[in-house]
């Protein structure tokens, strides 16, 4: 199957401008949501459709390879996910009590998150699987394509990496572009799944998988990176600056990093640290600076990719 990606422009917002439009977006209803996104965006959805596509298609073969039922996986799994789509308020309230059932049967599961996440994989994966058709494919695909301006070659870590869409869409439409790419997540079915996929996409590539089953171990890197993408991961850990600051002991000194450090609200569910503002200060201490915002995530920057992303800007005002 080959894929075609859409031409990789990006856009870099200041923070104010992207969560006034993301909420916006929230105020408006959903088919309004879609009909809108297409018209304003229409070479993003595009992209956003056909990331999907290749992604559903090879889960459909993962559960192949699984010894799962594939005929159940393409006629029930994936019509649903596009039902899942057409009704998210009605998924968002069934995810919210789903986790508190599972807080009222699992007795100090704050101490045992791995169990708990091991409890709800096969829900995750599918809410996971329907991220490119929500829209969400911007904050996972524009960081990609800013690090493939900025530097020659992207040697990855993907950090809590879920379905990584980011990495994804760049091998699939370059796979020369990734000589090394490294995934980190818990010991779940999607990250299974996510081997899987990189595996068939790009199979030249040297790919590394690290499978945790504590939520706050660091795993011993081999090699360096040369761009950090971490999304939704710092607030379900206990220790964040210490599993950053490790990490950033494998940074290449030209390195890129887009890194979620939002504020994620109330301590609740599996947010356990949801004020990571502070993150930031570790970055600065590394001797990173924070440029630019983008897909609402902050963007960090030394060495050669700090001087070529002054450089277009420079060039590219408005950006």
């Amino acid at each position: 199957m080959r894929y075609q990606g859409s031409a990789g422009s990006f856009t870099i917002r200041s923070r104010w401008l992207s969560r006034a439009r993301a909420l916006a977006r929230r105020a408006l209803p959903l088919g309004l949501q879609t009909v809108i996104r297409h018209r304003i965006y229409p070479q993003q959805a595009v992209r956003d459709d056909r990331l999907w596509r290749l992604v559903v298609s090879e889960a459909v073969e993962f559960s192949r390879s699984e010894g799962g039922s594939v005929d159940a996986f393409r006629q029930e799994v994936v019509p649903f996910i596009e039902h899942l789509v057409r009704h998210r308020r009605t998924v968002r309230f069934y995810d919210e009590i789903h986790q508190y059932v599972l807080e009222a049967l699992l007795p100090h599961y704050r101490d045992h998150l791995y169990d708990y996440y091991r409890e709800q994989q096969y829900h995750m994966f599918v809410i996971m699987l329907s991220y490119p058709l929500c829209g969400l494919g911007a904050s996972h695909v524009e960081p990609y394509q800013l690090a493939r301006r900025l530097l020659p070659e992207l040697r990855v870590l993907d950090y809590g990496a879920g379905i990584p869409y980011g990495l994804v869409h760049t091998l699939a439409e370059d796979p020369s572009v990734v000589s090394a790419a490294t995934l980190v997540d818990l010991d779940l079915v999607h990250s299974r799944f996510a081997e899987f996929l990189l595996r068939r996409t790009a199979p030249g590539v040297n790919l590394a998988v690290h499978r945790l089953r504590n939520t706050d171990e660091v795993p011993e890197l081999d090699g360096s990176f040369n761009f950090l993408f971490a999304k939704d991961i710092w607030e379900h850990l206990r220790r964040p600056r210490l599993v950053l600051e490790h990490l950033l002991g494998s940074a290449d000194t030209d390195c890129l990093c887009v890194l979620d450090f939002a504020h994620h609200g109330a301590e609740i569910h599996q947010h356990i640290t949801p004020d990571i503002c502070f993150m930031s200060q570790v970055m600065t201490d590394a001797g990173f600076r924070n440029v630019a915002t983008i897909g609402g995530l902050s963007v960090f920057a030394r060495g050669e990719p700090l001087r070529a992303y002054a450089q277009m800007t420079a060039e590219s005002p408005r950006l």
